[in-house]
């Protein structure tokens, strides 16, 4: 799984400019976000708001036990 950091060490900037460049755009200019943007795509990386875990399930219909 790609992280941040790998990303940071691809583009030679720093795990805060990366992290900028998905949360906070305007701190950098076009062409380093850009930079950064293009090799986070290429090393496939998703970010933390897409991995997906199965943490249970809700069901519409009650449970009635009888003892």
């Amino acid at each position: 799984m790609t992280t941040l950091r790998d990303i940071a060490k691809a583009c030679d900037v720093s795990v805060a400019a990366v992290s900028a460049a998905f949360r906070r755009p305007k701190q950098l200019s076009a062409e380093t976000r850009e930079r950064i943007l293009a090799k986070a795509r290429e090393l496939g990386y998703f970010g933390k708001g897409i991995q997906l875990k199965t943490i249970g399930l809700i069901s519409g219909m009650p449970l009635l036990w009888t003892l």
